[in-house]
């Protein structure tokens, strides 16, 4: 159903092929190099919207921003489910985790000693667990 009204939304416009110019070879794969994508100025002012937009859809109806940014990168950016959600993992990161740690560190919150460890035990227990 999202990909309809996404979908719909964006050939309403005429940005669906638009969009998919920018980011895609004639044969319909996208461009790698690495783990980073080649972007046109075009792309990287869309995709600086879409974070600017599920900014303020968090900001305002406190929802989490995965629910709006993964099926928005699938289907507006053409990415694979799991490139999404790592993408989306690695931009939630930052503003989530370290915006707590600050908070609580402020507040004499934090055991850095204990986190440390915890943080190893964690590091080589999932190594081991795959």
């Amino acid at each position: 159903m999202m990909k309809v009204i996404v979908t719909g939304q964006f050939r309403a416009y005429g940005l669906d092929k638009r969009i998919s110019d920018f980011y895609f070879h004639p044969q319909g794969r996208p461009h790698y190099r690495g783990h980073t994508r080649e972007l046109s100025v075009t792309m990287t002012f869309i995709i600086l919207l879409l974070g600017l937009g599920v900014g303020v859809l968090v900001g305002l109806l406190g929802i989490g921003g995965g629910v709006v940014l993964v099926p928005a990168m699938v289907y507006l950016l053409h990415m694979d489910q799991h490139l999404a959600q790592g993408t989306s993992l690695f931009v939630m990161l930052p503003p989530i985790g370290l915006g707590a740690l600050r908070e609580y560190w402020k507040q004499g919150q934090v055991d850095l000693n204990a986190g440390i460890l915890c943080a190893l035990g964690m590091l080589f227990g999932a190594y081991g667990g795959v």
